[in-house]
């Protein structure tokens, strides 16, 4: 069984590697097609859900605050409550963590596993917390976009699946799918 199992965990980080090779292809494709960065982060964002992520977003610094330029979920209906959601709840740059966290130091930052106590430390309320509870977050990780030493945005991946959490390996992936979205940024700005 011992050694079953351990060709059954090779052979799964070889598969997740193939797929996070063909992410990155992909991604790249889709990020050089256009020069319309929104749109190009939009469809990067949902290439994000097909592959490694059941949530993606991209949020951006911009005039000192905080602005979410991409968001996908795996269901339609997520995207529309998150966005009045985060209306409601928008991020500021003096936060101390989460995405002001990121665009501050620039270093990513993997949550393997969320548990209850971490959701009720981000809660600012009680009636935040049922909401946030609702979503289900099993793992997150959030990378930094860098333009020339300088951190311009964050792409945050979230897995409701217990049986997905993020470690290094797609720390890695990630980063290298925010390089290339950093790139289109620029060149679309350019």
């Amino acid at each position: 069984f011992v050694l079953s199992r351990a060709q059954y965990e090779a052979g799964r980080k070889a598969e997740i590697s193939e797929a996070n090779l063909h992410f990155i292809a992909e991604a790249g494709k889709a990020l050089a097609s256009s020069l319309d960065y929104r749109r190009t982060i939009q469809a990067v964002a949902q290439m994000g859900i097909l592959t490694i992520s059941d949530w993606c977003s991209v949020d951006i610094k911009r005039d000192g605050l905080i602005e979410q330029i991409a968001l996908a979920h795996k269901d339609p209906e997520q995207v529309k409550w998150a966005k009045r959601y985060r209306k409601m709840n928008l991020p500021a740059l003096k936060d101390k963590t989460g995405l002001a966290k990121i665009l501050r130091t620039g270093k990513p930052e993997v949550y393997p596993l969320i548990t209850k106590e971490m959701l009720q430390q981000s809660a600012k309320d009680d009636e935040e917390l049922k909401i946030i509870e609702q979503l289900r977050i099993h793992s997150v990780m959030m990378v930094p976009l860098r333009l020339h030493m300088k951190t311009i945005g964050v792409m945050s991946y979230i897995s409701t699946d217990p049986k997905r959490s993020y470690d290094e390996s797609d720390v890695a992936v990630a980063e290298e799918i925010a390089h290339r979205a950093a790139l289109a940024i620029e060149h679309a700005r350019l």
